[in-house]
């Protein structure tokens, strides 16, 4: 992995020394779980929206379902 921009600085890491390889490998380490929890987020807000779409569907009368389903989705996101 010779080249690496962090913050907007590109550097080589094999001018780094054995502890700046290592925080970077800590650093590339932390980004790749953020990222990886990003995305189950993501997953787990689209459940919740389904979820919460088949509640509204069970408590409306006739199975009507309530609100517009682009509000319902937008209420449960916080928009």
């Amino acid at each position: 992995m010779p080249k690496v921009t962090i913050d907007g600085l590109e550097l080589n890491s094999e001018d780094l020394g054995e502890r700046g390889r290592a925080v970077l490998a800590s650093l590339q380490f932390v980004e790749g779980q953020l990222q990886r929890l990003g995305q189950e987020i993501a997953v787990l807000k689209t459940a919740r929206a389904s979820y919460a779409r088949a509640l509204r569907a069970e408590i409306a009368p006739d199975g009507a379902g309530g609100a517009d389903e682009a509000d319902a989705v937008a209420a449960e996101d916080g928009a």
